[in-house]
């Protein structure tokens, strides 16, 4: 614990003159406070490590091809979330959940897990009716890549 403190006193006294790392996300505090001191002194930068977990894990991958395949078919277009009782579309979904033969309900149950996930260069949003606030209304996949550049 001594030795933790006596890194993090260091950083917070020489914060000016420490060696700055990628960001992760929203862990800026924790950039600041614990891995650029640790970068100072000549450590590896963990995010260079999450970032091959994170390009290593099949949940991702499957999302991400989820993302590619929605946005080479729909674009940017909002999509009714609704399952056909009400005329709309169909949440997103895996070439391996089709197989599978999750009915409609899981899907719109899994889409609704991945509102606001960022990933492959794309976020995924959930936009609500304000008449039926416990359904989707549409499904939105932004392309953040093309947005900043």
């Amino acid at each position: 614990m001594a030795a933790a403190l006596t890194i993090w006193r260091f950083g917070r006294q020489n914060a000016e003159r420490l060696t700055v790392g990628r960001p992760l996300g929203s862990y800026s505090d924790w950039e600041r406070w614990c891995r650029d001191p640790l970068l100072t002194l000549d450590c590896r930068d963990p995010v260079d490590r999450v970032e091959v977990l994170a390009a290593a894990d099949p949940r991702r991958q499957d999302i991400a091809g989820i993302f590619i395949a929605w946005h080479e078919k729909h674009g940017q277009a909002p999509m009714l979330a609704a399952p056909s009782a009400r005329g709309g579309g169909e949440a997103p979904r895996s070439e391996a959940r089709a197989r599978r033969g999750r009915s409609a309900a899981a899907d719109q149950a899994a889409a609704c897990q991945l509102e606001g996930v960022r990933l492959a260069g794309f976020e995924f949003r959930i936009d609500k009716d304000p008449k039926r606030q416990r359904e989707p209304a549409t499904y939105t996949l932004r392309d953040v890549d093309r947005e900043r550049g």
